[in-house]
């Protein structure tokens, strides 16, 4: 006798995946990415914070989009400003 399908809402799909996101972005070897916060917003998942460098944040949102899927992640990552060796002037 065939079993039914286990059907999961959207809502408890999101919320797995967030979990699974938050537990990755933890357990990161950067720094400024273990600091970054997921959220469920309506139906996609939130990153939010801020890291040093374009290249952390290309990492973080690979991580995401391979943690829960390209269609569901929406970044809003900051990238700190790099603080001038000279004070007052322009480069």
């Amino acid at each position: 006798m065939a079993t039914p399908l286990q059907t999961v809402s959207v809502p408890d799909q999101l919320s797995r995946c967030c979990s699974a996101l938050k537990q990755e972005l933890g357990t990161s070897t950067y720094w400024s990415i273990r600091h970054l916060v997921c959220q469920i917003d309506r139906d996609r998942i939130t990153v939010q914070g801020t890291v040093s460098s374009f290249y952390l944040k290309q990492i973080a949102q690979s991580l995401a989009i391979k943690v829960v899927g390209q269609g569901c992640v929406h970044s809003e990552i900051d990238v700190e400003a790099e603080q001038s060796a000279n004070p007052g002037t322009e480069d």
